[in-house]
């Protein structure tokens, strides 16, 4: 997707269908393109911020009780860094920051979900 100049601004989980194949292979489908833009190139910046909203669903999921582990995270991230150098090095560069931001998020989903959780009981 990255590599065909398409950046998906609203990339989570539940925007990513997967179908198995009579033959037993996944098809995976991408949807709700409505604030996608098609650009010729997205440079690695563009990427980044679009994996960074993916890994944000990811953590809402599993805080939910998704069955993602870190190791389903690691791979994926791995696979995706060994052909994009440049965003694997926007992430090293500042992996500081994202962890704490995501430490952030995940606090503030956390007294969310208490919240709610409260609310209806």
């Amino acid at each position: 997707m990255h590599s065909e100049g398409i950046y998906h601004s609203d990339l989570h989980l539940k925007n990513i269908l997967i179908r198995q194949r009579d033959d037993g292979l996944p098809e995976i489908y991408i949807i709700d393109f409505d604030k996608t833009d098609i650009k010729e190139r997205l440079n690695p910046r563009q990427k980044a911020k679009n994996l960074l909203r993916f890994n944000r669903s990811i953590e809402k999921y599993k805080l939910r009780g998704g069955p993602v582990t870190r190791t389903d995270q690691f791979r994926f991230f791995k696979e995706y860094f060994n052909k994009e150098r440049e965003v694997s090095n926007i992430f090293k560069k500042n992996r500081y920051k994202y962890i704490a931001l995501l430490k952030l998020r995940t606090l503030k989903w956390s007294i969310l979900n208490y919240a709610s959780t409260t609310l209806k009981n």
